[in-house]
C-alpha cells in the first residue's frame, strides 16, 4: 500500500516538474520572439525620422542641392468650354411653294454640291421644274426642318450641315488676365479622359460681359481623331511670363516674417540665407533677393541644419 502510494507519489511530482520546465522554455520562446520582431521593426522613435529623411533627401539619405540658375517661368490660368463645328451652315428655303422631296436624315455625310431637298413653286398659272437645295459645304447634316409636302415660304428653315473643318470652343476669362493673352498663341486643351488636343486662340472679345466682367475667348482646334462635338476641355492659356530664379517651395524656409534657404559656400559649409520671396509658380517660387546665380542650394531641408556645419550631401 505505502509502495504503490511512493510510486504515484514519484509520478505527481515527475509530472510537476515536467510541466514547469516546458512553461520556463515557453516563456523563453515568447520573449525572444518579442526580441525578433522588435529588432525587426525598430524603436518606433528612431524609425520615422529615419523614413522622413528618406523621402526628403537624396541617395543614402543625404541632403540634395542643386545650383541656382535664371529661367523663365510662364504662368497659366485654365478656361473651360466645349468643342463645338468651325462650320455650321442653314440651308433655307429659296422660293414659295410646296416641298416635294426631302434627300437627307441628320447624321447623313453630304459633299459640296449634293441635293439636300427641292421645292415646287406655289406661283397660279405658272410651270416651273422644282427648285433644288444642294449643300453648300460638305460635312454632316445637324438638323432636318422641311418635310415633303408641306408648304414652305422663302427664309424658313431648311437643312443644317456642320462643317468638318474643324472645331471652335468658346470660354470666359477675367479682366485680370484679358489683356495678357495673345491672339494666334498656341494653346493646350486637356480632355476629362486625359487626351491632349493643341489649338489657337482666335478671337477675344473686345468688350467684356458688363455683368460679370468677363472677356470672351474663342479657340480653333483643327479634327483629331479622339475630338468629338460637345467634348469638354480645360484650356491652358498662357498668360505671364516671367525670368529669374526659381526655388522649389520645400527649399524655402519660413520662420515668422522671414524666408530663408540653406546655401552650400565654396568651401563645403551650410550657411542660412535670407532671401525675399515673389510669385508663386506652381511648386516653385521666385526669389527677388537674396540668392545669385550660380549658388548652391539645399532642394529639402531636414531641420537639422546649422551654420556653419559641414555639407556632405549629393548634388
Amino acid at each position: 500500500m505505502w509502495g504503490f502510494a511512493s510510486k504515484s507519489g514519484t509520478t505527481v511530482v515527475c509530472t510537476l516538474l515536467f510541466v514547469i520546465i516546458g512553461s520556463v522554455f515557453l516563456l523563453s520562446g515568447c520573449d525572444q520572439a518579442r526580441s525578433s520582431q522588435s529588432s525587426r521593426s525598430g524603436d518606433p522613435t528612431n524609425s520615422a525620422p529615419a523614413v522622413a529623411k528618406s523621402a526628403t533627401n537624396g541617395a543614402n539619405g543625404a541632403p540634395a542641392s542643386r545650383d541656382a540658375r535664371i529661367e523663365t517661368r510662364t504662368r497659366s490660368v485654365l478656361v473651360g468650354g466645349r468643342l463645338e463645328p468651325k462650320t455650321r451652315v442653314q440651308h433655307t428655303v429659296p422660293v414659295d411653294g410646296l416641298v416635294r422631296t426631302v434627300q437627307v436624315t441628320p447624321g447623313m455625310h453630304v459633299a459640296e454640291g449634293d441635293s439636300l431637298f427641292t421645292v415646287q413653286r406655289n406661283d397660279v398659272g405658272q410651270t416651273y421644274l422644282p427648285a433644288p437645295v444642294t449643300a453648300r459645304v460638305a460635312g454632316i447634316v445637324s438638323q432636318v426642318d422641311v418635310i415633303a409636302n408641306r408648304e414652305v415660304k422663302p427664309g424658313d428653315p431648311g437643312v443644317t450641315v456642320i462643317g468638318s473643318d474643324g472645331y471652335l470652343l468658346e470660354a470666359a476669362i477675367s479682366d485680370r488676365d484679358a489683356y495678357s493673352v495673345r491672339i494666334g498663341q498656341t494653346v493646350e486643351a486637356r480632355a476629362p479622359n486625359g487626351t491632349i488636343f493643341s489649338g489657337t486662340l482666335a478671337v477675344r472679345s473686345p468688350e467684356p460681359d458688363y455683368e460679370t466682367g468677363l472677356f470672351s475667348l474663342t479657340f480653333e482646334f483643327s479634327n483629331a481623331e479622339n475630338a468629338f462635338i460637345g467634348q469638354f476641355l480645360l484650356v491652358s492659356v498662357p498668360t505671364e511670363v516671367s525670368r529669374g530664379i526659381f526655388l522649389p517651395r520645400d527649399a524655402v524656409v519660413r520662420r515668422s516674417n522671414r524666408s530663408y534657404v540653406w546655401v552650400v559656400t565654396g568651401d563645403g559649409k551650410l550657411s542660412r540665407r535670407d532671401i525675399k520671396p515673389g510669385e508663386v509658380v506652381g511648386d516653385e517660387v521666385r526669389v527677388e533677393s537674396g540668392i545669385s546665380s550660380g549658388e548652391r542650394y539645399l532642394v529639402r531641408p531636414t531641420g537639422r541644419e546649422r551654420d556653419g556645419a559641414n555639407f556632405a550631401g549629393s548634388r
